[in-house]
């Protein structure tokens, strides 16, 4: 496979059966991460969140597709604050089997163009499981510095993990 054979596209309304999916596989990984809701969310729901980020101006979400099938998602979060409308937040996940393929770099890429042209946002931040290595690489790679540690700041399957603040200005 090759970054060819991924398309990134912004995530519509017509996405949503094809996100369920995704998110069923994901939900199923019982992965090592900091907001994993505790169920799954329903048509109804993902259609007010879309909606609500295609209304605001720093915000967006994108989908990473391996010919017809979803295996990768990103969703920027702008804070909507008058004093802090200018920053962003994203979290990002990529399918078992895509990943360590590039699909979350390609992902991580597109965001940062979308920041970068977006007159509003000029810092974007993220939190990350201390021990999640390859995502923090990923992240260093692309710009990101470490502001800080939160200890025992995420509660992952009944152990205390470590929290990274990352961050970039644009």
């Amino acid at each position: 496979m090759t970054e060819n054979d991924i398309s990134i596209r912004t995530a519509t309304v017509n996405d949503i059966p094809a996100f369920l999916e995704y998110l069923r596989d994901l939900w199923e990984e019982s992965l090592d991460v900091i907001y994993h809701s505790q169920k799954l969310p329903t048509q109804e729901k993902l259609e007010i969140m879309l909606t609500e980020l295609e209304n605001q101006s720093n915000s967006c979400m994108w989908f990473a597709y391996c010919q017809d099938h979803l295996v990768g998602v990103l969703d920027l979060h702008g804070d909507q604050h008058s004093q802090r409308n200018h920053v962003a937040g994203f979290g990002m996940s990529v399918a078992k089997p895509f990943r360590g393929k590039g699909i979350g770099r390609l992902l991580l890429r597109t965001m940062l163009r979308f920041a970068e042209h977006n007159e509003q946002l000029k810092r974007i931040e993220l939190n990350v499981i201390a021990h999640n290595k390859n995502a923090i690489h990923l992240y260093e790679s692309c710009g990101f510095s470490h502001e800080g540690r939160n200890v025992a700041a995420a509660n992952i399957k009944d152990q205390l993990r470590d929290v990274l603040m990352m961050a970039t200005l644009l």
